[in-house]
């Protein structure tokens, strides 16, 4: 209010404000807080007239709209935060080549290059075979294969002689062992 303002001009704006605040509250009830634009730009001429008239100052009248000028503002700061997450932590979600797979029980998976890719997983599969390995052979295919075999304790001195003529590592303290046989480029 302004200095000077009569107190029967107080009396009556604060019994207008309360008014308008009770009907308001009362058609909001039942209304479900959905206001109609015709109820929107009513509000507005009156919180004008009222401003311009120095019954209200722009604080409080900016009050009751502030809710819907924040939920636009967290929705976009949300965004901004996922945004910012997936672009620090999502290249790491996603790989674009292909890394060689790491063994957690043996060593590492030997590969050999040959010109023939069945002779060579042949002789390598008798050898180990007779040595007495359990022994398995699986298509990559590109005319690749794995040789995958478990030597058992007492044998791995047999398979690793076994192996050295063909240029293969003897199996680990596990007794497990994993050729990769490729054609040569």
């Amino acid at each position: 209010p302004r200095a000077g303002t009569p107190p029967a001009t107080l009396a009556e704006a604060t019994a207008v404000r309360d008014a308008l605040r009770a009907a308001h509250a009362q058609r909001t009830a039942a209304a479900g807080d959905r206001a109609t634009s015709e109820e929107q730009q009513s509000l507005q001429r009156l919180l004008f007239r009222l401003r311009r008239e120095g019954l209200i100052d722009g604080k409080q009248a900016d009050a009751a709209h502030a809710r819907h000028r924040r939920v636009p503002m967290a929705v976009a700061a949300a965004v901004l935060t996922l945004g910012l997450a997936i672009t620090l932590v999502g290249p790491g979600l996603w790989h674009g080549g292909e890394e060689e797979p790491v063994l957690r029980s043996g060593g590492a998976v030997q590969v050999i290059e040959s010109d023939d890719v069945a002779a060579t997983v042949l002789k390598i599969e008798t050898a180990l075979k007779a040595a007495g390995a359990a022994v398995a052979v699986t298509d990559l295919g590109n005319g690749a294969r794995e040789v995958a075999a478990t030597v058992p304790a007492e044998r791995r001195d047999a398979a690793a002689a076994a192996l050295a003529p063909l240029g293969i590592q003897p199996p680990g303290p596990d007794g497990a062992l994993r050729i990769e046989v490729r054609a040569k480029p």
